[in-house]
């Protein structure tokens, strides 16, 4: 199994440096190739002592084409390098090989031309010395040799195809089309010597006619280089010549035939419909243009293509003031930014568009430009609010300005319904940004639509109290003031919501003290709302703060009040004596509790009954509240006497969730049961800690556990509360706390199989976080908890686990000796490395045998692959060894002999391979050694991954 690991890790290395290998093997097979015939150039070359210029002009080639390879790798290397430190390297040393051998090429090439002036050949030897100065960047040597080359080469040769075509590249890169021209044509007029650049070359010269207004020759050059793309022969210019086609006819007047272009030689048809349109525009021919933006939008544009022809089409539609087609795409585009859709330049243009346009309509909406067209002045306030919600919308912290002029606009033309929604979301969003301006502002376009004529009555209603608030929140005081607060207090108390209405009196007494009148006048209308209600608390609390000054009113007010509350509490208890109405009867304890004439006792049977009634009506908060207060109120006898019904609402709290209730309910019960012999007081701290845990404060959860012992709780109980602590420390990850609790906790005997599953998880904890001595001696003290326990019947798999595999450490290691240990021959070195390896072997299945020993199937599975592993090997090396030197007769006696020792050891292999499936099947064990028993000979290995760390629900029903 290992040979097969590295023979797959082989592959995958070989198969990642395969592309950078081919390359580089193919270069220097050709650089091999060069050198050789370099090397027998120069040997003939001095055979002839330098007179055959032939063998000189094949040298300089040879040096050329060895420069330009040398260069390839080099500019490879180069590219390799971190762009910082490339910025630091002298370039001239870098590329000092490549140079060399370029410079070797122009000094043969010279030499030439100065010892064979009449050389026939001198064409080749410019081009050299041409394509060398290009590469020294020396363009004006370049092109005075490039022109000797055409000067100088058999016009049907390569050399002056090529020399051509590197000088009219020259002339075409310089804009110099008319010198160009020529030079294309003549090179381009050599059929029998096209090379696979003839497209390119080609897509030049079309540019070229086109320059020099040769429009015809133009396109149909460049329809020629289209068509040839096709063919594999040439490079695939086919993009280009398509979209460069298109411009052609556009420029010549035809652009249903550029567009007819498109469509039929196929690719991102819109994305060449977009060129095109922006050609057309910078050429001022903004109805084509146009035209041309709508049928790339049917033809099925991509996101960044599609928002790209919008934002064209906003400024066509702007420059010619078509705005409902500006606004639809001003809309669209909208949505695009919703999605998240739009770059920074899009973004960029929107904004622009959807702020210039909303002003300039606004300015002319709000002025006289239209005051004798009313429709058209509506249309464009309605374009004036889509384009300002659009604002708001992309530039949120501009959408209180945004809306605010979106109601000034509607304001103007008189519809004050939308005006004063429009008002409504700029104070909204002004009081989001702080900005005061803005909210003030707001109110008051509010209040004044609020108050012209032809506004509904829906809105009146919905819209009068939000803005005469905001008006009382920026002037809480002054003479109009005083009318406000009138005016609003009369709308909430029509309205039936007399918590606002007292919300205003409160207010109104605060700003206005001395209206002591005004006050007394609402304060009636609230006494007998309440009246009406017959609701006896509502009156209360106004009676309260009549008697301690809080509002001033009249002697005989005064009386009729006290009076009403005197009579309503009279009815409420003789209604909850006659009738049981738990409700009624709670309002009467209410009072009881309150009242400043109730004893210590009154008052804690008082909280204590609220407490039982509101947990009878199913309020758990209250039921909390006032459990909470008669426990403070009650002696610890008393806890004792009502702690089942204590402990029933603590459990209750909890299982509604009220975690922290139920868990302060426990804590008080126990601090008072703490020194009484209670049934019920291991369960209250018990509950008080796990309920505390479930609110995460382990602190007064571990505080409580402590304070147990010294309360008469059992040892064992608070080692139980000790687990729960133990486990809040994990899942808490408090690893001091942790570590130290599950010391302490090892001593305990029976809680050792427990514990031992803790040290298991500090294991994992630390191996995890890479500490790895703090790991170790935690598996230490794991395998010291294990061998001293008594209870290892009792112990988690997952500690039996880490244990096998640390014995499987050792394992492993007398393994690996096995297999370093090779036999081999003479025959006397070979009896004592037989004699040794199967001693080994025996050794290998005593400590198996113990690994067994401790029922973990991991360490089970794991010591049966090295046994089997062992046995395999050991049988096949003995059966497959060959004597060396020795003669056929030996080697066949020898191997015969070693048949009989090995077979049984392989039989034994097999064996071992069998019982371990057996195993695994039998006690269902899941172990990533599985694999090596279950798929052996398959491709496809069927590999255990165990889960780590599942979600689980915390103590108080969280995740």
């Amino acid at each position: 199994m290992s040979k097969l690991k590295k023979v797959l890790v082989l592959f995958l290395l070989i198969s990642n440096l395969q592309a950078y290998a081919d390359v580089n093997s193919r270069r220097q097979e050709l650089m091999s190739i060069i050198d050789e015939e370099l090397r027998e150039i120069v040997r003939l070359n001095k055979q002839s002592n330098g007179g055959r210029p032939s063998l000189m002009i094949r040298m300089a080639e040879l040096w050329l084409e060895k420069a330009r390879i040398t260069r390839e790798a080099e500019n490879k290397k180069f590219l390799q390098i971190p762009p910082r430190k490339r910025m630091n390297i002298n370039k001239g040393k870098f590329f000092g090989e490549s140079r060399k051998y370029f410079k070797q090429a122009e000094k043969t090439s010279v030499s030439i031309l100065n010892k064979f002036r009449n050389f026939s050949g001198k064409g080749d030897v410019y081009y050299i010395l041409a394509y060398n100065a290009k590469e020294f960047n020396q363009d004006a040597k370049a092109l005075r040799y490039f022109q000797l080359a055409v000067q100088n080469s058999n016009l049907n040769s390569m050399t002056s195809v090529k020399s051509h075509l590197a000088l009219a590249e020259i002339y075409y890169n310089k804009q110099q089309y008319s010198k160009a021209r020529p030079l294309y044509e003549k090179a381009l007029s050599k059929k029998s010597l096209r090379d696979k650049w003839w497209t390119k070359d080609a897509y030049n010269l079309a540019w070229c006619y086109y320059r020099l207004n040769l429009k015809s020759k133009a396109i149909d050059l460049m329809k020629d280089v289209e068509r040839m793309s096709s063919n594999s022969k040439y490079i695939d210019m086919s993009n280009q010549a398509s979209r460069d086609l298109a411009i052609f006819y556009a420029e010549s007047g035809s652009v249903k035939t550029a567009v007819s272009s498109f469509k039929k030689t196929g690719g991102d048809v819109a994305k060449k419909l977009l060129s095109l349109g922006n050609y057309l525009e910078s050429k001022a021919k903004y109805d084509s243009a146009e035209g041309i933006y709508r049928d790339a939008l049917r033809n099925n544009p991509d996101t960044y293509t599609k928002n790209e022809i919008y934002s064209k089409q906003l400024s066509i539609y702007e420059r010619f003031g078509k705005q409902d087609l500006h606004i639809a795409v001003i809309e669209k585009m909208t949505d695009s930014f919703k999605k998240g859709e739009l770059n920074k330049d899009q973004k960029e243009i929107l904004e622009y568009h959807v702020k210039r346009s909303g002003a300039i309509l606004q300015k002319q909406v709000v002025g006289n430009l239209y005051e004798r067209r009313p429709k058209e002045r509506r249309r464009r306030a309605d374009l004036v609010v889509r384009y300002f919600s659009t604002y708001a919308l992309i530039v949120p912290k501009m959408a209180a300005q945004a809306y605010y002029l979106s109601g000034e606009t509607m304001y103007a033309i008189k519809d004050f319904d939308s005006a004063i929604k429009y008002y409504e979301l700029a104070k909204n969003e002004a009081e989001k940004s702080g900005n005061r301006k803005i909210e003030r502002k707001s109110t008051e376009g509010m209040i004044a639509a609020l108050g012209s004529e032809g506004v509904s009555k829906k809105t009146k209603d919905l819209y009068m109290a939000k803005a005469l608030e905001s008006f009382l929140k920026e002037n809480p005081r002054g003479k109009k003031s005083l009318d406000v607060y009138q005016k609003l207090f009369a709308l909430y108390i029509d309205a039936k919501d007399v918590a606002k209405a007292e919300s205003i009196l409160i207010r109104f007494r605060k700003f206005f003290p001395q209206q002591s009148q005004k006050q007394e006048a609402m304060l009636a209308e609230i006494m007998d709302f309440y009246k009406d209600k017959k609701d006896r608390a509502g009156i209360s609390k106004w009676v309260a703060l009549i008697k301690n000054g809080t509002f001033r009113v009249s002697p005989k007010y005064a009386k009729q009040v006290n009076l009403l509350l005197l009579t309503m509490q009279f009815e409420g208890v003789k209604n909850a004596q006659s009738k049981g109405d738990k409700v009624k009867a709670l309002r009467i304890y209410f009072e009881v509790y309150k009242s400043k004439e109730s004893s210590p006792e009154a008052r804690k049977k008082a909280a204590y009954n609220m407490a039982v009634y509101f947990y009878e009506l199913g309020d758990a908060e209250r039921s909390y509240k006032w459990m909470e207060r008669a426990i403070s109120h009650m002696t610890n006898k008393d806890v004792k006497t009502y702690e089942d019904s204590i402990l029933v609402t603590s459990r209750d709290l909890f299982n509604q969730r009220r975690v922290a209730y139920a868990a302060e309910i426990a804590e008080k019960a126990f601090e008072k049961l703490c020194r009484q012999r209670s049934k019920n007081k291991d369960l209250f701290v018990k509950n008080a800690v796990i309920m505390n845990l479930a609110e995460k404060n382990i602190k007064k959860a571990e505080a409580l556990v402590y304070q147990a012992a010294s309360c008469g709780v059992s040892k064992k109980k608070v080692n139980d509360l000790k687990v729960e602590m133990l486990n809040a420390f994990y899942e808490e990850k408090r690893w001091s706390k942790y570590s130290s609790l599950i010391a302490e906790l090892d001593k305990v005997d029976y809680l050792r199989p427990l514990v031992a599953a803790h040290y298991v998880k500090l294991y994992d904890v630390y191996k995890d976080s890479g500490r790895a001595s703090n790991a170790a001696d935690t598996r230490r003290k794991l395998i010291r908890n294990y061998t001293t326990s008594r209870r290892k019947d009792e112990y988690p798999v997952e500690a039996l686990d880490v244990i096998a595999l640390y014995k499987l450490e050792g394992l492993e290691s007398l393994y690996r000796q096995f297999e370093r240990t090779n036999l081999q021959f003479p025959e006397k070195t070979y009896n004592n490395l037989l004699k040794k390896k199967f001693s080994m072997i025996n050794n290998l299945t005593d400590r198996t045998v113990e690994i067994f020993k401790l029922r973990s199937g991991k360490g089970m599975v794991a010591a049966y692959r090295l046994l089997v592993n062992s046995y395999e090997k050991f049988g096949e090396e003995i059966r497959e060894f060959t004597p060396p030197g020795k003669s056929p007769e030996y080697v066949k006696s020898f191997k015969g002999s070693m048949a009989q020792i090995a077979n049984p050891i392989l039989q034994k292999a097999s064996s071992l391979r069998d019982e371990a499936k057996k195993n695994i099947f039998q006690y269902n064990i899941l172990s990533r050694d599985n694999g090596f028993f279950l798929n052996s000979g398959l491709d496809n290995v069927t590999e255990f991954i165990p889960l780590k760390d599942p979600v689980i629900m915390d103590r108080g029903g969280r995740r």
